[in-house]
């Protein structure tokens, strides 16, 4: 089985708080660096922690991962994000030479 977790800087994990509002705000355009909005910085997290459940996959040499999760935990400050899931290594019919 595949985890990974990062946990966020007490700074940072009031951000992570889901806002609610009756009419969506437009997206303002990504900046970079620390100063993004808070979406983008949890997408990017989000991504990051996704790309690396792959990486890992693929350094058992798996095309696949199954069962795989997301999951947010809160600690007084502290917002830990975490995703886990099984490598496998799928045959597909396409990966198989036809038969003679």
């Amino acid at each position: 089985m595949l985890a990974l977790s990062l946990a966020l800087a007490p700074t940072l994990a009031p951000t992570l708080a889901p806002t609610k509002t009756t009419e969506p705000e437009p997206e303002p355009e990504p900046q970079p660096g620390p100063n993004r909005n808070p979406q983008a910085q949890r997408d990017a997290w989000w991504s990051e922690i996704r790309e690396e459940i792959r990486a890992h996959a693929r350094s058992l040499a798996c095309n696949t991962v199954i069962g795989y999760e997301e999951d947010t935990s809160y600690h007084d400050d502290l917002c830990v994000l975490s995703a886990c899931g099984t490598a496998a290594l799928l045959k597909l019919p396409e990966d198989t030479p036809p038969e003679r």
